[in-house]
């Protein structure tokens, strides 16, 4: 298999607190060392070949080294003391997300890497090929600074400094944003099979009009926080992961919840990005600052609601009294937003 992350041989046994079990293989003279380890340990071969450690001190941007010119595919070399090509790491890692087959990271120039297994295009590299080793993103990511990062199994996902939210990899249940088609779209972008995308796709809908400043990705869905604080959640929706009702027969949404009859239409996907109005329009407004998705189910954080959204004053509501911010869930069968309440202190 492709490692996602490793540790030469020979240099992780240092501390105590390892385990005698270890897989080796060898390739080409070099031995990779796969060792449990109960103790945290550095990466040695992140982004920099085996023989280099220092990379992100060692970048000049003056002497040249950091040109745009040449290979957008070529992978890091090995074995030259300081980066020559284009995806050559430029300056030091500042975010990392993983899931159960890759692995993204991005620098604090905004480039973004990822490396692991890349069937089905969740490398966004352009090709289903593994990458042991980083590889720049490229595609409609080249020229752009990302800003945060996001991954799952099948699919990933990041915002830019422009607000703009890219995403590539699988899309069989709607969560790139993107309806499935078994040909080339019209932008020369390469499907898998009808499910996905290879490289990087711009998510439109209404967050082509909004500034994105997070994204998060569940197994099979995809949320984008706002900068104004709205939650926008799209792919599958079959354990309320998106917190809001989806009608099969119209495709439209409603925070509130459906009767018998449409209860059977609320597990739908849904490829448009899609607002949760339980949050935006409730009174006083929940405006998020951080969210989080997993396989089920999707959490926000919201600042404590302190004034009303339609005039500014404060609110007689119970909750706009609180001092902390606060934590809304849903999915695991409920579709509308829930209130995670703490035991008290004391």
């Amino acid at each position: 298999g492709v490692p996602q992350f490793t540790t030469l041989g020979g240099r992780g046994a240092r501390g105590g607190g390892m385990s005698d079990d270890k897989l080796s293989s060898s390739g080409g003279g070099a031995t990779t060392t796969a060792t449990t380890s109960y103790k945290p340990k550095r990466v040695e071969t992140f982004a920099l070949g085996e023989l280099r450690r220092g990379w992100s001190s060692s970048f000049d941007p003056g002497n040249g080294s950091g040109s745009d010119d040449g290979d957008d595919d070529s992978l890091l070399s090995a074995t030259t003391s300081k980066p020559q090509r284009r995806d050559a790491v430029d300056s030091p890692a500042v975010a990392v997300a993983a899931s159960a087959h890759h692995t993204l990271v991005s620098t604090r120039s905004g480039r973004l890497y990822s490396f692991g297994l890349g069937r089905g295009g969740r490398l966004g590299t352009g090709d289903e090929n593994h990458r042991p080793l980083p590889a720049r993103v490229l595609g409609p990511l080249a020229h752009r600074i990302v800003a945060s990062i996001a991954a799952a199994t099948n699919h990933s996902l990041c915002s830019t400094s422009e607000g703009d939210v890219y995403a590539w990899g699988s899309n069989g249940f709607g969560q790139l944003g993107i309806v499935s088609s078994s040909s080339s779209s019209s932008d020369g972008n390469k499907t898998d099979g009808g499910n996905g995308r290879l490289s990087p796709r711009r998510v439109e809908g209404e967050l082509k009009h909004l500034f994105v400043v997070a994204v998060a990705a569940g197994d099979r869905h995809s949320v984008a926080l706002t900068r104004m604080g709205e939650v926008y959640c799209w792919g599958d929706n079959r354990s309320g992961q998106l917190g809001t009702y989806i009608s099969a027969s119209t495709g439209a949404t409603t925070a509130t919840s459906p009767s018998s009859s449409q209860a059977n239409n609320a597990g739908r996907s849904c490829h448009r990005p899609q607002r949760v109005e339980s949050l935006w329009s409730a009174q006083p407004r929940r405006r998020a600052i951080a969210i989080a998705a997993a396989e089920f189910s999707t959490l926000v954080l919201t600042m404590p609601p302190t004034m009303s959204a339609n005039t500014g004053e404060a609110s007689s509501s119970s909750l706009a009294s609180l001092p902390v911010n606060t934590i809304y869930g849903w999915g695991h069968g409920n579709h509308s937003p829930m209130r995670v309440n703490f035991p008290s202190v004391g």
